[in-house]
């Protein structure tokens, strides 16, 4: 099990998974966000921009992350990372597989509630058979845990959260129970505030380990969100992962 021998109690760690630059939808460029980090007394962050299939920045997203790696190398740990949408309710995900090789980090992640054919649920059909949906996610999120790209699972319950979908503690139990057998990784999403205190509670249990991610879209947010992101680190530090630890047996 990633991480579950170290000891964070007693260390002030200072992580982020989960920052969006201007390479995609975020404000701000990489070496701003490193420098913001860097400022903030960030010990290590992964910069994990949004793709789809037809994404053609990706090449020098991974020229910039590999030079700003060596630039800062004294001062911070660094990490390049993807953010894709799963795309059906077989669990894959909106990337070229070719970009999962050129990352140290993916996160898997619903923006949308997918039907499948590319094709996904609106707002209006989620409130009118909200049960149906939370089927559809289920089987999402279960298949999803069976992508072997995928590192993390992103703000893994802020789609139900949105739609205000209740989900039931027998499912965090199966969910739970097959992310530890899949050894997937849940993020602690500071900005949505997802999972709620009783799953992640769940996840323990099943030895599920943890990540903060503030989901920031700017270094205004990350300041913003530095204390919370550090709380959460040491409020479960005896399943909370370092990215380092994340990447040590290598790319997922």
């Amino acid at each position: 099990m990633i991480g579950q021998n170290k000891d964070l109690s007693s260390i002030p760690l200072r992580t982020d998974i989960h920052i969006h630059s201007s390479f995609s939808d975020g404000l701000n460029t990489p070496e701003e966000l490193v420098l913001e980090a860097i400022r903030l007394g960030y010990q290590e962050i992964a910069i994990t921009d949004h793709v789809r299939r037809s994404t053609h920045w990706l090449d020098g997203f991974h020229r910039e992350m590999e030079r700003l790696k060596k630039l800062y190398a004294d001062r911070i740990d660094l990490y390049s990372g993807i953010e894709a949408k799963v795309i059906n309710l077989q669990g894959d995900i909106d990337a070229h597989p070719n970009f999962c090789k050129m990352v140290d980090i993916v996160l898997g992640a619903f923006h949308r509630l997918p039907i499948g054919g590319d094709k996904y649920w609106s707002s209006e059909d989620i409130m009118r058979d909200q049960q149906t949906a939370l089927q559809y996610w289920v089987t999402s999120i279960t298949n999803l845990m069976n992508n072997q790209a995928i590192t993390v699972l992103a703000h893994p319950t802020a789609i139900l959260k949105r739609n205000k979908i209740y989900l039931q503690p027998h499912l965090k139990e199966a969910i739970a129970n097959h992310a530890s057998t899949n050894g997937k990784v849940f993020e602690l999403n500071v900005k949505y505030g997802v999972p709620d205190n009783e799953f992640i509670s769940i996840l323990k249990n099943h030895n599920v380990q943890l990540i903060p991610g503030s989901d920031s879209h700017s270094m205004k947010e990350m300041e913003e969100t530095k204390e919370f992101l550090e709380h959460q680190s040491h409020l479960h530090h005896s399943h909370v992962i370092t990215l380092a630890d994340l990447t040590y047996d290598g790319k997922s």
